[in-house]
C-alpha cells in the first residue's frame, strides 16, 4: 500500500493494480461472499481496470497528441468488446438491464424518420427539457446509419467525446499541477471503466460531461485573457449540459460564482463564510428543484424520502445516514459482488469507485490547502461539493453515475492535495488507504 504514491509517482498504476486484485481476491474467499459473479462479468471487470492501467503506463512519458490517441485507441476497443461481451452474454447490445438506456433507444428509433423539428417537438412532449440531448445525438446516428448500426456508431461518438474532454482536461490541469500530474490524470480519466461501460450501456455521462469540462476551463482562461470571447464559450459549454441533466446547470452557475468571490474576497474567513452561506442557499433550493425534476418524470418527493429512509434508516444518528454522508463526499463504495441488477451499472466497472476511494483522503486535503492558501483550485470544489450534496440529499450515495460528471475535477483537487502533502500528512493518507481497503472488504462480505 504504501508504494501507491511516492514523491515523484502518484497513484502508481502497477501497484494500484496489485492492490485491486488483492482486494478482489480476498473478497471471493473469505467465509462471508456472496453473490459472487460470474466467470464472465469478473473476466470484463479485470479486463477494463487491465486497459486503464496499460494505458496510464503508456501514457506517462508521451506528450498530450499521443497520449489522445491511446485514449482514443483504447477506449474504442474496450467498448467494442464490451459491447460484443453483451450481446454474446445477454443477447441484448445494451447490456443486462438496460432500464434507462433502452428508454432513450426507444426514442431515438420512434423519431430517426422524423425531420429534426417534429423530433425536437416529440421530445418536449415527450419528457422534458434535460432529455434533449442525448436523444437528439442518438437521433443524428440513428439518422445516419439507421437504428441497427446506429446503436453500434455511437460507441465511435462516445469515444470521440471522452478524447475531446481528455484534451480539455489536460489543458485545464495544467492551469494548476505539474504536467507530470496532469498526464496522470488525463489517462485515468480517458479510460475509466466507468466511461467504458457508460458507452456500451448506451447512456449519456460521457457527452454532457465534456461540456461541463470546457465551461470550466474557459472560465479560468476568462480570468486571465479577460476576453469576452473566452466567457462566451465557459456559458455557452456550461449552459448545454442543461440538454442533459437539469441539475448539473445551477451547479455550474454556483462555481462562477464561487470563482468571482475568490477572486474579490481577500480574507480566508470572509470566503469561509460565503461558501457556507452559498451552501445554505443551494440547500433551500434543492427541494424545489427536485420537486420540478420530479414532476417532469412523474415521480414525488415522497418516492424518494421512502427510498432514503429504507437504504439508510429513519434517524439522522443511524449508522447508515452517517455512511451515506462520509461516502457521498469522498466517493461511492466499489461492488465487486454481483446480482443482475447490478451487473451493467455497477459491478462491471468497479475499478472508478475504487479508485476514487483511493484518492479520497487526497480529495480532502486538496479542499482543505486550497482554502488555506487560496488556491485557483477552490471553484472546482464548488462543483465536487454540490454535486455530492445532490448524491446525499437524493439517497445515491452508492451509485457512481451521478458522481461520474465531477471526477475530473476531483482528480484535480486530489492532485493539488497530494501536492500539498508534507511528510506527516503522508503518513495520514497511507493510514486513511490502510482503513478504506479494510472497508471495502467489509462492505463486499457484509
Amino acid at each position: 500500500m504504501q508504494s501507491i504514491t511516492s514523491k515523484n509517482n502518484w497513484l502508481n498504476e502497477k501497484h494500484l493494480f496489485l492492490v485491486y486484485i488483492l482486494v478482489w481476491i480476498t473478497v471471493s474467499i473469505l467465509p462471508g461472499s456472496k453473490m459472487l459473479p460470474p466467470l464472465g462479468i469478473a473476466f470484463m471487470q479485470f479486463f477494463l481496470t487491465a486497459i486503464c492501467i496499460v494505458a496510464v503506463f503508456l501514457c506517462k512519458k508521451l506528450e498530450i497528441r499521443a497520449i489522445l490517441f491511446i485514449v482514443f485507441a483504447f477506449h474504442l476497443f474496450a467498448t467494442i468488446c464490451l459491447r460484443l461481451f453483451y450481446i454474446e452474454e445477454f443477447n441484448d447490445p445494451l447490456g443486462s438491464v438496460s432500464i434507462d438506456s433502452a428508454e432513450y433507444n426507444r426514442l431515438a428509433v420512434l423519431t430517426c424518420r422524423k425531420s429534426f423539428s417534429e423530433h425536437i417537438r416529440y421530445l418536449i412532449a415527450d419528457g422534458g427539457i434535460d432529455d434533449l440531448g442525448f436523444p437528439t445525438i442518438l437521433y443524428c446516428a440513428y439518422r445516419l446509419a439507421g437504428p441497427e448500426f446506429g446503436i453500434h456508431l455511437m460507441l465511435l461518438f462516445n469515444s470521440i467525446f471522452v478524447t475531446v474532454s481528455c484534451y480539455y482536461l489536460y489543458k485545464l490541469s495544467v492551469l494548476f499541477l505539474p504536467k507530470n500530474i496532469s498526464v496522470v490524470i488525463t489517462a485515468y480519466w480517458g479510460l475509466l471503466p466507468f466511461s467504458v461501460t457508460t458507452a456500451a450501456d448506451g447512456l449519456k455521462e460521457n457527452f454532457f460531461t465534456v461540456f461541463l469540462i470546457i465551461g470550466v476551463y474557459y472560465a479560468f482562461v476568462f480570468c486571465k485573457s479577460h476576453n469576452y470571447l473566452d466567457l462566451t464559450k465557459a456559458l455557452f459549454g456550461g449552459s448545454l449540459t442543461l440538454f442533459f441533466r437539469l441539475a448539473v446547470l445551477p451547479i455550474f452557475l454556483a462555481f462562477l460564482f464561487v470563482m468571482f468571490v475568490n477572486t474579490r474576497v481577500k480574507s480566508s474567513g470572509k470566503l469561509v463564510v460565503v461558501i457556507i452561506l452559498i451552501a445554505l442557499v443551494f440547500l433551500y433550493l434543492l427541494p424545489s428543484l427536485f420537486q420540478y425534476i420530479l414532476d417532469l418524470r412523474g415521480f414525488s418527493l415522497d418516492t424518494f424520502t421512502e427510498m432514503a429512509e429504507l437504504q439508510y434508516g429513519t434517524t439522522e444518528t443511524s449508522h447508515a445516514g452517517l455512511l451515506n454522508w462520509v461516502f457521498g463526499i469522498i466517493g461511492s463504495l466499489p461492488s465487486f459482488l454481483s446480482t443482475s441488477d447490478k451487473i451493467n451499472y455497477i459491478t462491471v466497472n468497479n475499478f472508478s469507485p475504487f479508485l476514487t476511494l483511493i484518492i479520497g483522503s487526497y480529495y480532502i486535503w486538496g479542499i482543505i490547502e486550497a482554502v488555506k492558501t487560496r488556491s485557483n483550485v477552490l471553484p472546482l470544489a464548488a462543483i465536487t461539493l454540490l454535486n455530492s450534496l445532490i448524491i446525499i440529499m437524493m439517497s445515491f450515495t452508492f451509485d457512481y453515475r451521478y458522481r461520474f460528471v465531477h471526477m475530473p475535477f476531483a482528480l484535480i483537487i486530489a492532485g493539488h492535495g497530494f501536492c500539498a502533502s508534507d511528510k506527516k500528512i503522508a503518513l495520514g493518507h497511507k493510514f486513511y488507504r490502510v482503513l478504506i481497503l479494510l472497508f471495502i472488504i467489509y462492505y463486499n462480505i457484509s
